[in-house]
């Protein structure tokens, strides 16, 4: 079995050691299975500081301490050009062995909760032959704090309201089978690449209806992460990702209209080679006739809607969280919706 994992970094000069020594702690690289090879290769993209010398020096000592004999490389792959979405097509189809029959992601800046972390992720995905992809659990780490502030506590309340449910993609560990994301590729300019793999598995690649059971999760497995919790930070976050989820709808409504015999993934490689600017002609293009609002119906309520996936005691527990959040959710919207508006898809 061929196991590629890409780690793809902007500016983590400060993190990145921490986070390749979690990784080289893991049992999915000290205790390959014999006949079993694994690569991981770190993608720093457009970085202005050490990123690429610190990964470079961190992969060298950790190889270094496997225990031998080692069936695990490790190098470091720089790309120039800043941007998350380029840097993912350029480990999927260039850098990542081609014949790799799982490919796992993970951000730069993230620890875990165990040591069987990544390995649990995966004999998840092994054990789901249905499933396109399996995920861990994102945690804050103010999780782990004995006296949290009162920002952190909403922090960590919003997000347990969003933990259960069908399962998501956190770009900051997922794991995918070979022959599925060698399919896909992702346009520049994407705020919330996540969210658009998450379509891609979930419709088999725009080729049939939402089946969310193409993504499993593992509970026990958490990847542990830094959470924003000052108020322009949270307003900042939030309105990102309402952006890109519109971004996202844009692209999704011109995925669905492709002809039968068009291959979304071609589509895209295609469509990005000819004008690297793609992606922001289809969201102009989507818009255009949609007057002063542009956002999708239903995103005002979605936590509010959120709350069917859970037990009576639980939705009595997160209703007034979900309430007292509905006027930050409204204002965030309505700025979300004027930054489409005037193209603003950078952050």
């Amino acid at each position: 079995m061929k196991i590629s994992i890409g780690m793809l970094a902007y500016n983590e000069a400060q993190r990145i050691d921490t986070t390749i020594r979690c990784v080289f702690a893991q049992t999915l690289l000290r205790e390959l299975p014999a006949g079993d090879e694994l690569e991981l290769i770190i993608v720093p993209n457009g970085c202005k500081d050490d990123t690429a010398k610190i990964a470079r020096e961190s992969v060298c000592r950790e190889l270094a301490a496997l225990p031998t004999p080692v069936r695990v490389t490790a190098r470091v792959e720089e790309v120039p050009v800043p941007g998350k979405s380029n840097a993912w097509n350029v480990y999927v189809h260039t850098h990542a062995r081609q014949d790799a029959d799982f490919v796992m992601l993970l951000d730069s800046d993230i620890t875990f909760n165990h040591d069987r972390a990544l390995r649990m992720v995966f004999d998840r995905l092994l054990a789901t032959p249905a499933a396109h992809a399996a995920v861990g659990r994102p945690l804050k780490d103010v999780a782990f704090k004995q006296n949290k502030s009162l920002s952190e506590r909403i922090s960590l309340a919003v997000s347990r309201t969003n933990e259960e449910g069908p399962a998501t993609i956190a770009g900051s560990l997922y794991v995918v089978r070979g022959d599925i994301i060698r399919q896909v590729w992702m346009p520049p300019g994407l705020l919330t690449e996540d969210g658009f793999m998450r379509a891609m598995l979930i419709t088999d690649l725009f080729k049939s209806q939402d089946n969310t059971d193409r993504i499993v999760r593992e509970p026990a497995a958490s990847q542990i992460y830094e959470a924003v919790t000052s108020p322009a930070g949270v307003i900042k976050h939030t309105r990102r990702l309402l952006v890109g989820a519109r971004i996202n709808a844009c692209l999704y409504d011109k995925l669905w209209a492709l002809p039968k015999d068009k291959h979304p993934g071609e589509y895209i490689r295609e469509s990005i080679e000819r004008d690297p600017q793609w992606l922001r002609t289809v969201v102009k293009e989507r818009i255009a006739n949609k007057g002063w609002w542009v956002m999708q119906p239903g995103l005002l309520t979605k936590r509010l809607r959120n709350l069917r996936y859970k037990s009576w005691p639980k939705r009595l527990l997160h209703l007034p969280i979900a309430l007292l959040l509905f006027p930050f959710d409204a204002a965030v919207l309505i700025s979300a919706n004027n930054a489409v508006r005037r193209g603003e898809f950078r952050w």
